[in-house]
């Protein structure tokens, strides 16, 4: 009886093996869409944390730091680690600062799609290639941001060095 309801409007009485798979790919596909966006976000959180721990040490040394590397007989050489401090900083700031990921909103994929003349499977596509690009977006900006915190991190090792040796001349010139 429900195969003569499925006939009467045309409609298959079993979907095509093609389609089945396709949707079962798709499935899968969203599967792990989901779990690389999960990776994605939280390497964005790792890496923010990481260069906030940037600004926050080199704020640190050259508050403790600064006044002691920099006098009237040694600043020149005491202006190496604040400028290497302070090149921690911006680079950190850069690595924080906030960036657009240009991906409809969630708004925008509701609106565009609640009542499009596309059948689920279609539909489903284009979800998974809107989930594509985030993802490919927020890769692109979390290894620009890990860029970044990699550079702060050698700027401050090189501003703790560079600190280290300031305090070193001034301590045999002072002798």
């Amino acid at each position: 009886m429900l195969n003569l309801f499925w006939k009467s409007r045309n409609l298959p009485t079993t979907p095509e093996p093609a389609l089945a798979e396709q949707q079962a790919r798709v499935r899968l596909l969203n599967e792990e869409l989901s779990q690389l966006r999960g990776a994605a976000v939280e390497r964005t959180r790792t890496t923010d944390t990481k260069a906030s721990f940037l600004v926050v040490a080199a704020g640190f040394l050259a508050g403790v730091a600064g006044s002691e590397l920099v006098d009237s007989d040694t600043w020149f050489i005491g202006l190496v680690p604040l400028s290497l401090t302070l090149a921690t900083v911006v680079v950190s700031a850069m690595a924080l600062w906030p960036r657009a990921l240009s991906v409809p909103s969630a708004r925008h994929v509701v609106d565009t799609y609640v009542n499009a003349n596309m059948s689920p499977e279609t539909l489903e596509d284009h979800l998974l290639e809107i989930r594509t690009k985030e993802v490919e977006k927020r890769n692109a900006q979390n290894e620009s941001k890990a860029g970044l915190t990699k550079w702060g991190f050698i700027l401050l090792i090189a501003a703790m060095a560079s600190s280290l040796a300031v305090v070193v001349v001034t301590a045999i010139l002072g002798a």
